[in-house]
């Protein structure tokens, strides 16, 4: 069947939204628009040739069949129904159908017109659930014309009204007035807190021409919550400030009596080193190591405290990390990596070694990297390294010796955390080193990671985020 119809063609050729198909008098699809095939999710190939039946819901053969009867009869027919996409999904359609004529006014054929209407059957919806919305809602809502009238208020603002001494079409308090004059004046919604017996409302006052809609919602419990919110961080406050002031004091009573020992050990030592067994004389060492490594946790302890509490004071400032930090640092482990027949090698890849930062901070991340590093490797070596890598610049501390065990790795940066425990372990310690470590790189803003095998070696990355190549 030809038609010469170039209005109709025009139509099928430049409309996607809306789906058309051509139906031959015994109700089979001859044609269809890009719109149907968006519509359905069908290709023009599987559309044509099959009845309209295959596009509704159950295939309503039979009422298709009757439609086609009515427009053949009336000349037009329009009517909703429910159809159904190539993937099963369901929607709501209007539809009209049209006869189509040749030139001598015979009747060749019908036009079938699909709307979608699935927005319009949401909007309706909607509609109707806001329409309700005002006196079904469990929150008050009212409705104040310009001269203080309350012309509107449902069933759950009735306690504020008895609270006011007023009713619907008589007038609110002054002082409801007086909000309701200054959201008119400024034509800008405002909230405005009320209370109702041990209750809060936050209402909001929308002003709309010559009235304003009170919305109301209840926030004691996000009140109560916010007073309680308060009191815990007023606590937590006064925690950390007893915590710090508690360990400042601490440090004071320990730092004060190893002074006096180790000042006095020396002394001591000096007096009798040449006149006592050279075995017992070693004996001194060991006060001294003591003394040290009880002085060492102590300043972990108040750094780590210092960090956690926001109480460190960070001084940002231009730093040299090559010749300010890292060379200098690795001048200080020589000795110790020396004793133990390690060599401690640094590598600068950098043209530029200038950062801003921390330089207390910063220095403390690589001086304990770097002690970590000597202290667990027996043989081989320690080498620190800096360069770029995905244009951001980095320094690797790495290591030839125990390594970390795969199951430890996410334990390593807690406090107080440590892979061999108890009195058996292999080295002295108080797992708070790479606490810090992890600490000082968060107020850097640095990124910190590390590779590691049992028995290989470890591998810390730090990355310095905010500084590009």
């Amino acid at each position: 069947m030809k038609f010469n119809q170039l209005n109709l063609q025009l139509l099928f050729d430049t409309i996607e939204d809306i789906g058309m198909l051509l139906l031959n008098t015994q109700g089979i699809i001859v044609d269809c628009n890009v719109g149907a095939e968006i519509q359905f999710g069908y290709s023009k190939d599987y559309i044509v040739g099959n009845t309209v039946s295959i596009l509704h819901v159950n295939n309503k053969s039979a009422l298709a069949q009757s439609q086609l009867d009515m427009v053949s009869k009336y000349g037009r027919f329009e009517y909703e129904t429910e159809l159904i996409k190539s993937n099963g999904e369901k929607f709501w359609a209007n539809i009209s159908l049209s006869q189509v004529k040749n030139k001598y006014g015979e009747l060749k054929g019908i036009l079938k017109v699909i709307r979608d209407m699935t927005d319009y059957v949401r909007i309706e919806k909607e509609l109707y659930n806001i329409s309700r919305y005002p006196r079904e809602n469990p929150y008050p809502i009212m409705r104040i014309k310009c001269d203080g009238k309350i012309v509107f208020a449902n069933q759950s603002s009735k306690p504020f009204l008895e609270q006011w001494n007023t009713n619907t079409f008589q007038y609110a308090p002054s002082n409801i007035k007086e909000e309701v004059d200054s959201v008119l004046s400024i034509n800008k919604a405002k909230n405005i807190e009320l209370t109702l017996e041990d209750k809060t409302f936050i209402f909001a006052l929308v002003p709309v021409t010559d009235y304003v809609n009170l919305y109301g919602f209840d926030i004691s419990d996000k009140k109560r919550a916010m007073v309680e919110l308060v009191k815990a961080k007023e606590k937590a406050e006064l925690s950390d400030k007893m915590k710090s002031e508690f360990l400042a004091q601490m440090s004071h009573e320990i730092r004060t009596p190893i002074n006096v020992i180790k000042s006095y050990t020396a002394l001591i030592r000096e007096e009798l080193e040449s006149k006592i067994d050279p075995e017992i004389a070693t004996l001194f060492d060991a006060v001294s190591n003591g003394s040290d490594r009880l002085t060492r946790t102590m300043d972990l302890i108040l750094n780590l405290s210092q960090v956690q509490s926001g109480s460190y004071d960070k001084k940002t400032e231009d730093i040299d990390l090559h010749f300010e930090v890292l060379l200098p640092l690795v001048k200080n482990f020589a000795n110790d990596s020396a004793e133990k027949g390690i060599e401690l090698k640094l590598e600068n890849g950098l043209a530029d070694t200038h950062i801003n930062g921390d330089l207390y901070s910063i220095n403390q991340i690589f001086s304990h990297l770097i002690d970590n590093a000597i202290k667990f490797t027996d043989n081989g070596s320690v080498i620190i390294k800096s360069g770029i890598e995905n244009d951001k610049l980095f320094v690797s501390v790495s290591d030839s010796g125990r390594g970390i065990s795969k199951e430890y790795l996410p334990e390593l940066f807690k406090p107080f955390s440590q892979e061999e425990t108890g009195y058996t372990r292999s080295f002295d310690g108080n797992g708070l080193g790479l606490a810090l470590v992890k600490k000082y790189c968060e107020l850097n803003d640095l990124e910190i990671s590390v590779k590691s095998k049992k028995g290989e070696g470890s591998n810390f990355l730090v990355f310095f985020k905010n500084i590009s190549y």
